[in-house]
């Protein structure tokens, strides 16, 4: 956005002094122009005229990038306002997600550091993220839908329920935070050959201005080049820093769902221990029983 702004707002240049096409710009050297028709005018009064702004023809611009922007078509200032708010899109996305992504990931460490030293869901507080809140509770509600388990099998049927649980939580929680990734991807995707089509339409409004004027003057033809030029830089400024966004929001994404799974699998952890412990005093309740009935 800073690229695009500072082509907009770009330093002032030195004016450029009109220049007068030569009588015979289209003419093979040796050969004079034909005369003109009774009531029409010549190429050389017509190319005056151009420069001295008497005709409608966008020839003498300077006083720097806003003055040219001023002086641009309906076409051309369209694709630059689009590729204006596209960068202000990727700046702000870029912000917004970044701060999220680091607030998440920095919450994160602690909640993982907490659940691989517990030995019991019980101890696990306090939480810190959002995500491992989601966890916890995604565990304990498994396990509160199971309160007399008989065997390894129950206990085995838990975590299975309580993985898939886990699964799904880990998987919303990456595509919220990836979910304008494919904005950025398709505004670093779009923005040159949006550009492109700036370039080409300023391109063919300097043919446009030769076939009017019936002259190759610079005056005639520096509008549309102009145009042209400064569509094609403004779509590579907004599409490269998007492509860099992108990759770096995608490198951030990636560890953070690494997180996530090193979270997932500590909550599965804790919760075996206590389905352990809850097996095993289950199974050691009916010898406890036979024993005293022998009188043992």
């Amino acid at each position: 956005m800073l690229l695009v702004v500072g082509i907009l707002l770009g330093g002032t240049a030195m004016a450029a002094e009109p220049v007068i096409a030569a009588p015979n710009a289209l003419s093979p050297v040796g050969i004079s122009p034909p005369p003109p028709q009774p009531g029409t005018e010549s190429i050389p009064q017509r190319t005056q005229r151009i420069a001295d702004g008497v005709l409608p023809a966008r020839v003498a611009f300077g006083g720097g990038a806003w003055d040219l922007v001023e002086r641009t078509s309906a076409v051309v200032r369209s694709v630059m306002i689009i590729l204006l708010f596209a960068s202000i899109a990727t700046w702000t996305t870029w912000l917004v997600t970044g701060i999220e992504l680091i607030r998440a990931r920095r919450r994160l460490g602690p909640d993982l550091a907490l659940l691989r030293r517990v030995n019991s869901l019980a101890q696990v507080r306090p939480i810190l993220s959002e995500a491992g809140g989601l966890m916890v509770e995604a565990v304990q509600a498994e396990l509160q839908r199971s309160p007399a388990m008989q065997g390894p099998t129950a206990a085995q049927g838990v975590k299975e329920r309580a993985a898939a649980r886990l699964i799904s939580v880990e998987t919303a929680l990456g595509r919220r935070m990836a979910r304008m990734m494919n904005f950025i991807a398709s505004i670093g995707s779009t923005a040159p050959f949006i550009g492109l089509f700036g370039t080409v339409w300023g391109i063919m409004e300097s043919f446009i201005g030769i076939t009017n004027a019936q002259s190759t003057s610079l005056q005639v033809i520096a509008p549309g080049i102009a145009d042209a030029l400064l569509t094609t830089a403004m779509g590579l400024a907004t599409a490269i820093p998007a492509v860099l966004i992108y990759n770096g929001l995608l490198r951030g994404i990636t560890g953070y769902r690494a997180q996530l799974a090193d979270l997932s699998n500590a909550a599965i952890c804790v919760l075996s221990l206590d389905l352990e412990r809850r097996t095993g005093a289950i199974t050691e309740q009916p010898v406890v029983a036979r024993q005293a009935s022998h009188g043992i």
